[in-house]
């Protein structure tokens, strides 16, 4: 699989970007960076900001621990300030568009490191 740099929350694009590199695939995800869209086997999930920016950090670090702190500071943009609560609010409704969508990825607690994203 091709490493992607993960853009940050606050990118601007300008007309005269690469497009393609804008479009992510990762079988069976399609990753869309300028509507902010992901289709997994060809159906749109429906994912928020957070939600897609939460899936396209897991798909670029598939296997990886991430840290609580690594995941917040990256998706966020921000320290994360124990806001863990938020944090797991969201993973949880990524794992259940993942799991309706019978993607074949689970995204696991590691206690006391972070979380793992990773085929079942």
């Amino acid at each position: 699989m091709e490493q992607f740099i993960f853009p940050p929350n606050n990118l601007i694009f300008s007309k005269d970007m690469d497009r393609e590199k804008l479009i992510i695939t990762h079988d069976p995800f399609v990753l869309n960076f300028l509507s902010y869209q992901t289709h997994l086997n060809g159906v749109n999930m429906e994912l928020t900001k957070k939600e897609f920016s939460l899936l396209a950090l897991f798909i670029n670090n598939i296997g990886k621990i991430n840290t609580s702190d690594f995941i917040y500071e990256t998706v966020w943009g921000k320290p994360t300030k124990a806001d863990y609560p938020e944090l797991r609010k969201h993973i949880c409704y990524l794992r259940k568009k993942l799991d309706k969508g019978n993607s074949g990825y689970t995204i696991t607690a590691v206690l006391g490191k972070g979380y793992c994203f990773q085929k079942r």
